[in-house]
C-alpha cells in the first residue's frame, strides 16, 4: 500500500541551515493538506515553490523530503516520467533545480523499477503509477486553492487526460 503526501517548504527556512532542517523536518515542511498551512504560508512567491513529495510503501520511505526542490515542477516532471515510461516502458529525467537522478524502468510481472539518486525500488506498476496520479491531483488542486496567482487548470486537465490513458493501458 502506497502512501504520498505533499509538503511546502515554509519560507524561515532561508534563515536556517539545512542540517537543522533535516534534522527537523517536521518543523519547517507542511503537509498541503495540513489545516494550518494557510496561517503559515500568507505569502508564497508563485515563480518559486518549494517542498517534497513522500512516497511510502507499506511505511517504507521510497522518496522523501531530503530531496525537496520547486515541487510544482518537480510534481510535473513526475507527470513526465510517468507519460514517458507509458509509451516506451522506461523514463528519466533530472530534479528541476537539483542534479537528482529519477527513472523508471519496466520490469517483469506487472512490477517497475523507481530510482530516484542512489535508491532503487521495485514496486508493483499498477499501483504506483496511480499513486503518483492521485498524489500530483491532489497537489495541484490543493496548490490551486492555497497559492493566489497560480493557475493549475492546465496541469489538472491534463492529469484528467492521463487518467484515461492508463485504463487503457492496464487494460481495466
Amino acid at each position: 500500500m502506497f502512501e504520498i503526501m505533499s509538503y511546502l517548504l515554509h519560507s524561515d527556512y532561508k534563515t536556517k541551515e539545512w542540517e537543522e532542517i533535516r534534522m527537523n523536518p517536521n518543523k519547517y515542511f507542511i503537509p498541503i493538506n495540513n489545516e494550518q498551512i494557510y496561517e503559515k504560508f500568507q505569502v508564497i512567491d508563485p515563480f518559486y515553490i518549494e517542498g517534497a513529495i513522500e512516497i511510502r510503501y507499506y511505511g517504507q520511505e521510497v522518496m522523501g523530503i531530503k530531496y525537496w526542490d520547486l515541487i510544482d515542477q518537480l510534481w510535473s516532471y513526475m507527470l513526465n516520467l510517468v507519460g514517458e515510461y507509458l509509451q516506451k516502458g522506461m523514463s528519466e529525467c533530472y530534479f528541476p533545480d537539483m542534479p537528482v537522478k529519477l527513472s523508471f524502468t519496466s520490469k517483469s510481472n506487472g512490477l517497475i523499477q523507481f530510482q530516484i539518486a542512489e535508491n532503487k525500488w521495485v514496486l508493483p506498476e499498477k499501483e504506483f503509477i496511480n499513486c503518483l496520479i492521485e498524489g500530483s491531483l491532489f497537489f495541484f488542486e490543493k496548490a490551486n486553492e492555497l497559492i493566489e496567482n497560480v493557475d493549475y487548470t492546465s496541469d489538472i486537465k491534463r492529469i484528467n487526460q492521463m487518467k484515461l490513458s492508463i485504463v487503457k493501458y492496464f487494460d481495466y
